[in-house]
């Protein structure tokens, strides 16, 4: 993450200003100046994205369900940040004995926050003409839970629900200076995250326990966002090349 600045020609490592091809001799127009953590300590520089539908799926498990979502957070280094989420509509689809009941995580029925979490920016493939970055969300050090939730609360079938792990979205654009940005959670109908890890990487996934009358139960799960988008408070590039 950083910028591609102009500077006077003839002293530049790049030639345009994607900072992508390199000038002969050093002799371009641009330079690329990476955001380190004490420019971003500085500078602060913001994102804010909204979307629509979000889904959390677990394997022979409950499925919840949020209408819309929105995710703001701060770039805190070249390859991380921290952000929070705000689902709302959501509600708990099947199981448990409280199919349609709210979910949430505070005092507004149907509304889930995820408190402060971590980002970092890596590849999620990188090689010759097939270049993709992910952002990979983890929660805040040390809490181990993502979201924490309870559904049907004013009933006498309270679930209490935990996510934890780490889940990775592709990120765009790349490669250019750009105040917009998007963020593209997917899951396959197999019950598969797309992507589940970096390259070269473990795989980094998530697992959902329900707690409730009936005891606890864990499973793995899926997360997806419909058109989650938004803009940088300033121009920012993620250089992959």
């Amino acid at each position: 993450m950083g910028r591609c600045v102009k500077v006077i020609t003839g002293t530049g490592t790049y030639e345009g200003a994607k900072c992508i091809t390199l000038a002969a001799g050093n002799q371009g127009k641009y330079n690329f100046e990476t955001l380190t953590t004490e420019k971003a300590a500085a500078e602060k520089p913001t994102f804010a994205l909204s979307g629509g539908v979000a889904t959390l799926k677990t394997k022979e498990l409950q499925t919840i369900t949020c209408t819309s979502t929105t995710m703001t957070g701060e770039y805190t280094g070249p390859k991380s940040s921290t952000e929070k989420a705000v689902f709302n509509g959501c509600t708990e689809e099947a199981g448990g004995g409280v199919s349609g009941q709210s979910c949430q995580s505070g005092a507004t029925s149907e509304q889930i926050e995820m408190p402060l979490a971590e980002g970092e920016i890596g590849f999620i493939k990188n090689q010759a003409g097939k270049v993709s970055v992910g952002l990979d969300l983890r929660p805040h050090s040390p809490s181990t839970a993502l979201i924490t939730a309870v559904c049907a609360p004013r009933t006498t079938k309270t679930e209490t629900v935990v996510v934890e792990g780490s889940v990775i979205a592709q990120i765009k654009p790349i490669d250019a200076m750009t105040s917009s940005v998007s963020l593209t959670y997917k899951a396959l109908k197999s019950g598969h995250q797309v992507p589940e890890q970096f390259e070269g990487a473990p795989t980094d996934t998530l697992t959902t326990t329900f707690t409730g009358l009936s005891g606890g139960f864990s499973g793995p799960s899926t997360f997806a966002i419909a058109g989650l988008s938004g803009t940088n408070s300033t121009p920012l590039e993620i250089k992959a090349k």
